[in-house]
């Protein structure tokens, strides 16, 4: 499972396959990981001020961010 935080730890990559060119979602570590821990990513733009961030959390997925950056 994927959730949420201002200080993700994986990234979101979109690329095209080779067959049928068919996109391609995947997701990258930004740093080492370790083993049980949970996979986040920012579900909004991370250059966005922390109010701007808030603002789109609360509005598109209905929740207040809650982490250490905000």
């Amino acid at each position: 499972m994927l959730n949420h935080s201002c200080i993700p730890n994986v990234a979101l990559c979109f690329s095209f396959g080779t067959e049928h060119n068919v996109p391609v979602l995947t997701f990258r570590a930004l740093r080492n990981i370790s083993a049980g821990e949970e996979l986040c990513y920012s579900y909004v733009d991370l250059y966005q001020t922390t109010a701007q961030r808030r603002h789109m959390l609360q509005a598109a997925y209905h929740f207040t961010c809650g982490c250490v950056r905000c």
